[in-house]
């Protein structure tokens, strides 16, 4: 991992994006208290994220397509330049007393469209940056990293918002100044890599990308395991937080289970290239899989909120370190002219996925009693690691060639 920190462009990128991360962690925290309190209305709060998230999970698709034809340092400056200018109207707009539910939903509408396809470039841009065998590492640092900004982040919005509602905006507008420099001063070429001739059109490269992973049918397991993993995680956590809260948990009490969550994802992120070198990830994620499944059940044991929370920080551990593997394993056999696409799709199937984890533990919450729903993710946990178990292995092609381009800006 020494070789990281001597790496430049990593260290701009990490320390740009992170702070961009933490300010839309602010801000997430404050958007809702921020629409309640301007509108009055819980319902107007559930449709601002909905249309948020709903956004987004649209935007995936032509995102790819954008990222693979385009400068992606281009992509991502326009991506950070237009999410600070929709930041910085909706703090004037509350400095000026105008903030109104449409101000809100255009806010969250340019969110979603932009964001998409800057989560979409961070793993092409990766790629161009580290060398193929520090990926885990630099994975594991950005995770961690994440992890980092998911424990500050809602802390520093509260603080920020009980100074000033408008002020997690104002942070927010700020990170995004400092991401946009950032990668601005990367010296790594971030061109698209395909020649314009090979464009077929957006129906074209949309058929050429799933022409791909129609193919790589290693890679295609690896993103369902991961999807499979947060649904479940997911759920787990929501239902936790439920059970607590229904058995008179503080506060206090619940905001320790969250803590001790992103403790062990924090954990899993940093033990992961240690795990990447004495195991293969196949069964090292089969064996994080069969674990959880057993600590999954020993919560229906109990009932007290910090046995629950120790158990979820364990899977929290297990479940990261696994997907720090997998989400390497996926820049490293993805072509470089097919980053964005197929990143895009992997994001497409985790959004999918991951409500459906936490409608199931709302709706088992109010079906079975509090036990029944930790058997039934135990059980479901079990199913992925003996279905993965079972399938016969396929050979992992191996890793796409890295493709360097000259340092400096590269031309739009």
């Amino acid at each position: 991992m020494s070789g990281l920190w001597r790496n430049r462009d990593f260290q701009l990128l990490c320390a740009g994006q992170g702070l961009s991360q933490l300010g839309s962690q602010t801000s997430s925290l404050a958007i809702p208290l921020l629409v309640l309190h301007e509108t009055g209305s819980p319902l107007a709060v559930g449709i601002v994220e909905a249309v948020w998230t709903t956004v987004q999970v649209a935007a995936f698709v032509p995102a790819g397509i954008i990222v693979d034809r385009y400068n992606r340092r281009a992509v991502m400056v326009i991506c950070d330049l237009g999410r600070l200018a929709a930041s910085a109207a909706l703090a004037g707009a509350l400095l000026t007393g105008s903030a109104s539910l449409p101000l809100f939903l255009g806010y969250c509408t340019i969110m979603g469209l932009l964001g998409a396809p800057f989560t979409a470039a961070g793993p092409a841009a990766l790629r161009e940056i580290v060398p193929g065998d520090g990926m885990v590492a630099a994975v594991s640092v950005l995770q961690a990293r994440s992890q980092v900004t998911y424990i500050l982040g809602p802390m520093l919005g509260g603080l920020l918002y009980m100074l000033s509602p408008s002020l997690p905006l104002l942070f927010d507008v700020f990170s995004f100044a400092v991401s946009a420099l950032s990668i601005l001063a990367l010296r790594a070429s971030l061109r698209v890599t395909a020649p314009a001739a090979e464009r077929r059109g957006i129906v074209g490269d949309l058929a050429t990308a799933a022409r791909f992973l129609r193919s790589a049918r290693y890679l295609r397991r690896q993103i369902l395991i991961g999807a499979l993993l947060k649904l479940a995680f997911d759920g787990l956590f929501l239902a936790i937080i439920i059970v607590s809260s229904m058995r008179s948990a503080s506060g206090l009490s619940v905001g320790v289970i969250m803590g001790l969550t992103a403790v062990g994802a924090l954990a899993g992120s940093l033990l992961a290239p240690r795990l990447d070198k004495r195991f293969a990830i196949r069964p090292m994620v089969i064996v994080a899989t069969l674990t959880c499944a057993c600590l999954v059940p020993a919560m229906a044991l109990t009932g007290n909120g910090l046995v629950l929370a120790g158990l979820l920080a364990a899977c929290s551990v297990l479940v990261t370190a696994a997907s720090v593997l997998l989400a390497a394993q996926q820049v490293l056999l993805t072509p470089a002219e097919l980053q964005g696409r197929v990143h895009s799709a992997a994001n497409l199937v985790n959004f999918a996925f991951a409500p459906v984890g936490t409608v199931l533990a709302g709706w088992l919450l109010g079906v079975l009693p509090h036990a029944g729903v930790f058997l039934v993710f135990g059980a479901f946990l079990w199913v992925v690691a003996l279905s993965d178990l079972a399938i016969p292995a396929t050979p992992k092609p191996a890793a796409q060639p890295e493709t360097r381009e000259p340092t400096g800006l590269a031309a739009t």
